[in-house]
């Protein structure tokens, strides 16, 4: 926390190091995404975008049909 602010945030270096550690295979996409959340971040700010592959969501569909 910034103690005469009293705001929270990050520069610009630490989120670059969470996007590295994601594109390191260091951590998960939803850990990023948590993190970011505790800076007010999405992971669309940092340039990435969560999508579910077809196949994986043509299984999912499948397993909810049954």
């Amino acid at each position: 926390m910034n103690t005469k602010t009293m705001l929270l945030g990050t520069d610009g270096i630490n989120l670059e190091k969470m996007v590295r550690n994601y594109d390191d295979g260091i951590i998960s996409i939803s850990e990023l995404a948590d993190s970011l959340n505790l800076f007010c971040k999405k992971l669309s700010d940092v340039g990435i975008e969560d999508q579910i592959d077809d196949e994986d969501l043509e299984e999912f569909r499948e397993l909810l049909e049954e």
